[in-house]
């Protein structure tokens, strides 16, 4: 992993990044574009899309007993309708050497976390599957959780050792209806370390039915969690 990222950092410097929409050199996603992308005006219930303040999930949805809703879920920007959002998600996922795009992008989630962050919360990227992880070279949620804790005096932690993915699932985008993506991520994660009874923040690059949070949410809440939120950078619904 670290002759990875040398490897990266050599070949940014051999071969400057472009700006994935206006080619500038310097960066992968220049700031005059990156103010392009489309951010979130209001939150809402991640359920139903009543809208709220916080990203709250609505008091009917919270007590659903047939799934594991999350408490709330924060939202940055819509994932459909905004084209340069998707290729740059896709450029940071599946280029290696665009690595230093997610601290860009991580940096579109710091402004609506700023609804949630007046309590601490254990921040949580949610974790690939080792195989997955192998294969990409990092986990892109992990690269976007870390720019949650550059301010000053925070009083939030990282974790990436609670939670562990058993299940190599299949990708969500590719499977269709919400039931399907449900139980494809039955029994997906495991708890590896002792869950202190306080709050718990997932974080993931994208969020479609919301169901790999869900299972997320079931592993940590089972073992003692007494909230569990999640953050993406999109919603593709």
């Amino acid at each position: 992993m670290f002759l990875k990222k040398i490897l990266n950092i050599l070949l940014e410097t051999l071969f400057p990044p472009q700006c994935i929409a206006c080619k500038q050199l310097g960066s992968w996603l220049c700031n005059s574009c990156s103010d392009n992308i489309v951010a979130i005006k209001q939150q809402s219930c991640y359920k139903c899309g009543r809208k709220n303040s916080a990203g709250k999930t609505c008091e009917k949805h919270q007590h659903d007993i047939t799934h594991s809703p999350l408490d709330g879920l924060i939202v940055a920007s819509h994932y459909s309708g905004n084209p340069l959002l998707k290729k740059a998600i896709k450029t940071f996922k599946y280029q290696q050497k665009a690595q230093s795009m997610g601290v860009i992008l991580g940096q579109k989630m710091a402004k609506p976390f700023e609804i949630i962050q007046q309590q601490p919360w254990i921040i949580i990227p949610v974790p690939l599957h080792r195989l997955r992880q192998k294969e990409r070279g990092f986990n892109q949620a992990e690269v976007l959780a870390n720019q949650l804790l550059k301010k000053e005096n925070t009083n939030h932690s990282l974790n990436t050792k609670i939670l562990t993915r058993i299940k190599n699932t299949s990708a969500q985008a590719r499977t269709s209806s919400r039931q399907s993506r449900r139980t494809n991520m039955k029994q997906a994660f495991k708890i590896q370390q002792k869950i202190t009874p306080t709050s718990y923040l997932l974080v993931d690059d994208v969020c479609s039915s919301g169901a790999t949070m869900e299972a997320c949410c079931q592993a940590l809440k089972q073992a003692g969690a007494k909230q569990v939120w999640g953050i993406c950078l999109a919603r593709n619904i």
